[in-house]
This record gives C-alpha cells, sequence and structure tokens, in this order.
C-alpha cells in the first residue's frame, strides 16, 4: 500500500504510530483528524512519506521543527492548521522542493 487517506475518522497519535509501519507508505491524508505534534515526530521516522495531508488538525508551530527535518517530502497541506504564517514561511524556505498549501 503506497496511498492512505484517512481524513475524517478518529485516528489519533497512537493510530499514526501504526500507520509508519507500512513502509512503502507515499502519501498520507490525515486532514481533520484528532492528531497533535506528537504525530508529527512519529511520521518523521516515516522512510517512504512524500505527500502528507495535515490539514484540519491541532498541530502547532512546535511541529516545525520536526517537519523540517522531512527533506524527502513533496507536498505538505497546512490549511486551517494553528501555525502561524510566519512560521510556515520559514518551513517553506528550508524545505525548497516541497509544495506547501495554507
Amino acid at each position: 500500500m503506497n496511498r492512505l487517506y484517512l481524513e475524517a475518522n478518529p485516528v489519533d497519535d497512537q493510530g499514526v504510530e501504526e500507520i509508519v509501519k507500512l513502509r512503502r507508505l507515499e502519501t498520507l491524508n490525515l486532514s481533520h483528524t484528532a492528531i497533535t505534534n506528537e504525530a508529527v515526530v512519529t511520521l518523521a521516522d516515516a522512510p517512504s512519506l512524500r505527500h502528507i495531508d495535515l490539514s484540519y488538525t491541532d498541530i502547532t508551530d512546535q511541529a516545525l521543527e520536526t517537519l523540517s527535518t522531512c527533506r524527502r517530502l513533496e507536498s505538505l497541506n497546512l490549511k486551517a492548521t494553528q501555525l502561524s504564517a510566519d512560521k510556515i514561511d520559514l518551513l517553506q524556505e528550508q524545505l525548497p522542493h516541497c509544495e506547501i498549501t495554507r
């Protein structure tokens, strides 16, 4: 399996720990879920993730340091999160090859 769409499902940080065990997973949609910054730390360890949708979640600026280490990302949706615009700008500078949606 290389794509998993879980938007608006009862997924939380513990569920993400199971999801990252899917070693070939390239695309993950977690929009409208109950994930927090803890899930982002777990996602950073997923070796093949290229596209992540975290829109409409409760992640905050604290997650950006972790996201900045995900150099393999090609797209990242951060629409309607708790992230500040200036921090997203900084993240875009750190991940120049990643298309970030706000």
